[in-house]
């Protein structure tokens, strides 16, 4: 996971309405996955023109290939499991985040079986969950000095790439996400 350059020059704009259509968003746009707690909007060729500000920067990121345009919806307590996008040129900026919500990303060779079986374990009611940050975070950090536990702050983008990474939301609000992949770099 390292952090790039590239702002978002109307973030504000783009957050702004992203939080003032949001049920819009929801009733238009086509979900591409879906889980209890976490919602995946693809906006690559749906919706994008209703949102002008959103569009724009779509636009200006074109030129390097734009492959998949996903909004993600991390709702109260919740969290993605570790995965790997496989190989491709994935970025991530957060439009809605807190201090409560955490990228993780495994060390080189780390198997993720035995990491998602722990937080897997959590259940996700509010109590137990917020119960549960300071052990998992700690217990992350401990397993492997090099795990990445990073708290991403609005309109900072990273490439996330092809490591086994998760996302934990232990706030009791929305994270709202910007995922896009590219065909060259950023």
């Amino acid at each position: 996971m390292n952090q790039i350059s590239l702002k978002i020059n109307n973030f504000e704009l783009i957050q702004s309405e992203l939080r003032n259509r949001w049920i819009e968003l929801e009733q238009k746009s086509k979900l591409s996955q879906s889980t209890s707690k976490v919602r995946i909007y693809n906006l690559l060729n749906d919706v994008i023109e209703e949102f002008p500000e959103l569009n724009k920067f779509k636009n200006s990121i074109s030129n390097y290939g734009i492959r998949q345009f996903q909004l993600i919806s991390y709702l109260p307590y919740s969290k993605a499991n570790f995965h790997s996008d496989g190989p491709v040129n994935r970025y991530i900026i957060p439009i809605i985040t807190n201090d409560k919500c955490f990228n993780l990303e495994l060390a080189d060779g780390e198997k993720s079986d035995e990491y998602n079986k722990r937080i897997n374990s959590f259940d996700l009611m509010q109590d137990s969950f917020l119960y549960n940050e300071a052990e998992y975070i700690n217990w992350f950090k401990e397993k492997n000095k090099d795990n990445i536990c990073k708290v991403i702050n609005e309109n900072e983008c990273y490439h996330i790439g092809p490591k086994v990474h998760a996302h934990i939301n232990f706030s009791i609000l929305h994270r709202l996400v910007l995922v896009f992949d590219t065909e060259t770099l950023i």
